[in-house]
């Protein structure tokens, strides 16, 4: 666009203005430079300039700052290029002033920047530096190297740039002020500190060797606003190398390093070298602090009241402890060993917390030995002291040390104290389930005379034998009864916790009969009354939990102890879900424990409620029922009569079930009966009709369990009892008893509905659908049962209830079409005659979802086929003999793919009768039609019929039409090496006048002349290369082909070499080759076709011809791989295409 601009101006006169600048103060230059970056342009503007002698106002600081500030050192040093190279030849003061006034590379905008500033920091470009330090060298500039430069490259973390800008330094002999803390405008120590922050050990090195080589001394205790300085920062980024290059400088130097200094947080060097768990720093320090007599702080604290000794012990670690303790004894420094951090941990419970027995030990003796009294029953914010932290972690060690160590130093032990949560050592120890601290504790009281709390409760209501039996430690329980014993103390065996249990029924939960045998047995010997009918929180008392448990021993221990000392058991009390005792028992399938309660409710009077219900609204015979045992309602049953009281037999659960349903669904026939007898000799009756949740009913039930007995029984039961039958009732599905019967595939029981119904006037549903949409007729189409189609019609008709013959469910299959599908004749027949009988019109063109109609089905199946056409004929109903299914496939193209010939035959008499034409080239999704069908067949009976019917019908057969595997039908005739059908085939195409197709390969590079030649059929090579002759076919004779199909296809009856293959076909083929050789042509020039007989044809195109004197100075052929292509065209368009020898020469071995 520039060029046209300037070549536009310059052929009309037009002076271009190049200086002009727009609002934001930019021209044209400036524009190429800057955001352009294009030297072309750059070189166009000067070279229109020097040839219109204009001066540019191109201020090189803006380009020079502009480039920096791109990044861009190639078009910097282009530019700097071609103004130098225009500046030798010109001389124009402006041109001059740019590159020869030293201010220009030193000058700043209006930011403050300058080029070396720009390159080094803004854009961390070391190319651009180099650039402008050459340039500045070359044109001795005396370019600005200040500390400016040198912090932006530090901030960039660039060691190169640094080098460089040191390296400049000394070659102008000009020196950094670096020890200029008072006047450090440009932040050198602020950077100097980020060094160190950044791990930049390198860079550190270069700033110290800078430093000795001018005698620097830089300042290694500068501050921040942070209080960090150098060795502070080395030892937080963990970095021993930066520590040690920091002692090495400061030896060097004599500079006595700071390391006792605290930032804000409190931290110094070595409590940060502690925190990081680095041995070898602390190691450094201590090294330092004793060469030069300088005492390192061990006992300052941070913030958090952290100091070095508690800071080791809280990381757990044992060699930094030790190596304290070292330094400190060689510098007799006394370690502080009480001192609390914020949360009130001292050393002595931070190394219990941590479970170091190791670091406690080395605590106990260093005190030892420095006569320092460590705080045992000191506690941390938590209410913790030592032991209850010991015991807590337990930590059997721990505890025997802490034991030993009081008792060494006659400290008493706080063995009561409790913390927060009310826990204390014996507690905290039953809780761990610790039996050695327990004895331990137990025998240190008993030592020093401590009496232990044993009835103090936590925050949760627990001592220490509610805790014992809760955790199921029967050896702890034994050793707090003993020791109870022993001190005469009273033991509160009915204290209750937080959510009142006691401990006999916390043993009793945990199902621990020898626990509860040894608190029964402490009651009696100490005359403590147990409480047998206390209820907890959940409302449990001990024989309702010990049947919940299942535990038939403990349920024995309870009623004995209450017999013993005449204590009412609670037998009828429920728990919160509404279960008591014998609910349970029952819920547990429990009889031993049923007839105990049984028993102990006879000796004592106690009527035990049989009808009560949970509020799940089961009862103890629903129970029974669900869980189908016989014997607990036998006993439940004689218990009642026993007690004359009514058992409940129809009541419901949450679920809508009742005894009688459940015992149905168990599939329990002598428990059905037995409830009918109870039912008959305490006059209840039983409910026949009512529903579950799930809406089944008795008699649907026993039908869906496909129980023949049972739904006698229920008949027999409700003809005595003149309870009329539900029998169209359904449940959620939709099921009824007729339906669910013959879904069941039962026709005795079918038969006995039908002989109930007809009995008691009940008018079945015949037509009533589920919720699946089917029907009675519907199922007994899909279940194929001829018997069942029978006995549906033969009701129908007694009744006279008209039967849906075309009701279709979801997939769209409806009762003819499932008859079909089955294959089943002679229900199609029945439902044929059903039809006439009551002018029924049955859809025999109806489609299922998957397209399939009746015909379509039954195309495989004369019988069935000549079925529907005669149906079709008496009703005038026309068959469509067309239509497809999902697969593509019609009826004469399944009836080919069967090789159902008389099928065939069927469907083409039909149209015939019909005036219906077939579609005899019509294909599937896989490329499959009539034809090509009939020729996989091999069936030339077949084959011959459509070809009839197709001419008597003026169908022209499709010959050359592939399949998806690219067969067709004169491939397929030689691969059966069928010369008949090749034959039948010609003549067809010759009498239709078709060109077969010859040359085209199916997916496995197979055509007719290839599967002839592995066939060694002879006469099928000839007559192949005869029709080619007749029809001006060149054939695709390739001995690459043939070689590579013998090879990979090997069948046992082909070729499998070329040796195998006979001489004389061979031989057909090289003379074949030979002939036609000089028929092959190439173009020399474009044609153009004018006339609809000519072909087009484009330069260096191959070509076949097939006639070389077709008429004065024109040829006759066609394309080369494409014989379908064909035409004439100029003989002065081609020449003869010349192949040399190896190339043309036909070989086999």
């Amino acid at each position: 666009m520039v060029r046209l601009l300037i070549e536009y101006a310059n052929d009309h006169h037009i002076q271009l203005i190049l200086n002009d600048k727009n609002n934001r103060g930019h021209y044209p230059l400036l524009y190429a430079t800057v955001y352009c970056c294009n030297l072309e342009i750059i070189q166009l503007l000067f070279n229109y300039a020097d040839k219109n002698d204009l001066l540019l106002d191109s201020n090189i600081n803006d380009l020079q700052i502009y480039n920096a500030s791109k990044n861009n050192s190639d078009i910097y040093k282009k530019i700097i290029n071609i103004v130098e190279f225009r500046g030798n030849i010109m001389e124009t003061e402006l041109k001059y002033a740019i590159f020869s006034n030293n201010a220009k590379l030193n000058d700043r905008d209006i930011n403050g920047n300058y080029p070396l500033l720009y390159a080094a920091a803004k854009h961390n470009n070391i190319d651009m530096v180099k650039l402008l330090f050459k340039y500045t060298l070359e044109h001795n500039i005396d370019l600005e190297l200040n500390e400016e430069a040198l912090v932006s490259a530090i901030l960039n973390n660039d060691i190169i740039k640094v080098k460089y800008i040191i390296k400049n330094t000394y070659e102008k002999n000009k020196v950094l002020k670096l020890n200029d803390e008072d006047n450090d405008k440009w932040g050198f120590y602020k950077c100097f500190l980020m060094l160190f922050h950044n791990n930049n050990i390198k860079m550190i090195q270069l700033l110290f060797e800078y430093a000795n080589e001018y005698n620097i001394q830089l300042n290694l205790n500068y501050k921040n606003k942070y209080g960090e300085y150098p060795l502070l920062k080395a030892t937080l980024r963990n970095n021993i190398g930066l520590v040690q290059l920091l002692i090495e400088y400061s030896n060097e130097h004599n500079i006595p390093l700071e390391f006792n200094s605290k930032n804000k947080d409190g931290y110094n060097p070595l409590l940060i070298s502690i925190d990081e768990n680095n041995y070898e720093i602390i190691q450094l320090l201590m090294l330092y602090s004793n060469e030069h007599e300088m005492l390192l702080e061990l006992n300052d604290i941070d913030k958090e009241g952290k100091y070095p000794l508690l800071l080791a012990i809280s990381n757990n670690d044992l060699e930094v402890v030790q190596l304290l303790i070292t330094y400190s004894n060689e510098n007799d420094i006394l370690l502080e060993m009480n001192r609390k951090n914020e949360k009130g941990f001292n050393p002595l419970l931070m190394a219990i917390d941590k479970n170091n027995n190791e670091i406690v030990k080395l605590l106990m003796e260093y005190a030892n030995k420095h006569d320092i009294p460590l705080e045992l029953n000191d506690k941390n914010e938590n209410g913790i002291n030592p032991l209850l932290m010991a015991t807590d972690k337990n930590h059997l060690e721990i505890v025997k040390l802490l034991l030993e160590y009081a008792s060494e130093h006659d400290i008493p032990l706080e063995l009561n104290e409790k913390n927060k949560n009310g826990l204390y050592p014996l507690l905290m120890a039953i809780d761990k389930n610790n039996n050695e601290i327990v004895k331990l504790l137990m025998e240190y009281a008993n030592k020093h005379d401590i009496p232990l709390e044993l009835n103090d409760k936590n925050e949760n209501g627990i001592n220490p034998l509610l805790m014992a039996t809760d955790n199921n430690n029967l050896e702890i329980v034994k050793l707090l009864l003993e020791y109870a014993s022993e001190h005469d103390l009273s033991l509160e065996l009915n204290d209750k916790n937080n959510y009142k249990y006691y401990p006999l029924l916390l043993a009793i939960d945990e199902n621990n009969d020898e626990m509860v045998q040894v608190l029964i047995e402490y009651a009696n010997e100490h005359d403590i009354l147990l409480e047998l009918n206390d209820k907890s929180n959940n409302e449990f008392f001990p024989l309702l939990l010990a049947i919940y448990k299942n535990n038939f021993e403990i349920v024995q221990l309870l009623i004995k102890y209450a017999n013993e000392h005449v204590i009412p058991l609670e037998l009828n009390g429920k728990n919160k879900t509404g279960f008591c005792p014998l609910l349970f028992a029952f819920d547990k399938n429990n009889l031993e424990i049923v007839q105990v309660l049984m028993e102990y409710a006879n000796e004592h009077d106690i009527l035990l409620e049989l009808n009560n219900k949970n509020d799940f609204g089961y009862y103890p015979l629903l129970i029974a029922a669900e869980e189908n045992n016989n014997a607990m309602v036998r006993v439940l049953i004689e218990y009642a009569k026993e007690h004359n009281i009514p058992l409940e037999l129809n009541g419901k659960n949450k679920n809508g079930f009742y005894p009688l349903l459940f015992v149905i669904d168990k599939n329990n026939l002598e428990m059905v009966q037995v409830l009918m007898e109870y039912a008959n000799e305490h006059s209840i009756p039983l409910e026949l009709n009512d529903k579950s949740n799930t809406e089944f009913y008795p008699l649907l039930l026993a039908i869906y369990k496909n129980n023949f007995e049972m739904v006698q029984l229920l008949m027999e039961y409700a003809k005595e009892h003149d309870i009329p039958l539900e029998l169209n009732g359904k449940n959620k599905d939709g099921f009824y008893p007729l339906l669910l019967a013959i879904d069941k595939n039962n026709l005795e029981m079918v038969q006995v509905l039908m002989e109930y119904a007809n009995e008691h006037d009940i008018p079945l549903e015949l037509n009533d659908k589920n919720n699946y949409e089917y029907s009675p007729l519907l199922i007994a189409a899909d279940e194929n049962n001829n018997a069942m189609v029978r006995v549906l019609i033969e009701y129908a008709k007694k009744h006279d209830i008209p039967l849906e013959l075309n009701e279709k469910i979801e997939n769209g299959f409806y009762p003819l079409l499932f008859a079909i599908d089955k294959n089943n004749l002679e229900m199609v027949q029945m439902l044929m005659e059903y039809a006439n009988e009551h002018d029924i019109p049955l859809e025999l063109n109806d489609k299922n979802n998957y397209e399939y109609s009746p015909l379509l089905i039954a195309a495989d199946e004369n019988n069935i086929a000549m079925v529907l056409m005669e149906y079709a004929n008496e009703h005038d109903i026309p068959l469509e003999l067309n239509d497809k299914n999902d697969y593509e496939y019609y009826p004469l193209l399944i009836a080919t793919d069967e090789n159902n010939l008389e099928m065939v035959q069927l469907l083409m008499k039909y149209t015939n009768e019909h005036d219906i034409s077939l579609k005899l080239n019509e294909k599937n999704k896989n490329g499959l039609y009539p034809l090509l069908l009939a020729f996989n067949k091999n069936n030339r009976e077949m084959v011959q019929m459509l070809m009839e019917y197709a001419d008597e019908h003026d169908i022209l057969l499709e010959l050359n039409d592939k399949n998806n595997f690219e067969y067709y039908p004169f491939l397929i005739a030689a691969e059966e090496n069928n010369i008949e059908m090749v034959q039948v085939l010609i003549e067809y195409a010759k009498k239709h006048n078709i060109l077969l197709e010859l040359n085209e390969k199916n997916k496995y590079g197979a055509n007719p002349l290839i599967m002839a030649t592995v066939w060694n059929n002879i006469e099928e090579v000839k007559l192949i290369f005869k029709y080619a002759e007749e029809h001006d076919i060149q054939l695709a004779v390739n001995e690459k082909n043939l070689k590579s199909f013998c090879e990979n296809h090997r069948v046992e009856s082909w070729c499998s070499k070329i040796s195998e293959i006979n001489p004389d076909i061979l031989e057909i083929w090289r003379k074949y080759k030979m002939d036609n050789q000089q028929n092959i042509v190439i173009s020399i020039n474009d044609f153009k076709a004018y006339e609809y007989d000519q072909l087009d044809i484009t330069k260096d195109e191959f070509l076949i011809i097939t006639d070389w004197n077709c008429k004065d100075g024109w040829v006759k052929g066609y394309r080369k791989g494409n014989p379908k292509e064909k035409g004439i065209f100029p003989k002065v368009f081609i020449k003869t295409f010349d192949e040399t020898l190896s190339n043309t020469y036909f070989y086999f071995y």
